[in-house]
């Protein structure tokens, strides 16, 4: 099992459990902003919560978060897209789009 395995299974589990999410959370969030998960696939279940925990939270650093994560291999692109639309989250709407469509031609290529 790799670090970023622990981190999003048991550790984020153990937090979870404890009702600490938005903790885990906090404490990912300087390392998300920072640009060290732009490679990284973050489990669905686990992005979910992250977003409406932010959503809840701080729109401005919702976005911020949109921007430093590498969203094209998500299934759920669609939703965060409507997400972002709904709260006018311009900057991350446009991020979205732009790799849609980037994605989109390198399919087609």
């Amino acid at each position: 099992m790799n670090a970023i395995d622990h981190l999003f299974g048991e550790l984020f589990l153990m937090f979870a459990e404890a009702g600490m999410e938005q903790r885990f959370f906090e404490n990912l969030e300087p390392f998300i902003l920072s640009g060290k998960f732009k490679q990284t696939k973050i489990p669905k279940k686990i992005l979910n919560r992250l977003i409406e925990y932010y959503r809840q939270k701080d729109l401005e650093l919702l976005e911020k978060i949109l921007l430093n994560l590498n969203l094209n291999k998500y299934k759920d692109i669609l939703e965060v897209r409507h997400i972002c639309e709904t709260e006018f989250l311009t900057s991350a709407l446009i991020h979205i789009l732009t790799n849609l469509f980037d994605n989109d031609n390198e399919v087609r290529t």
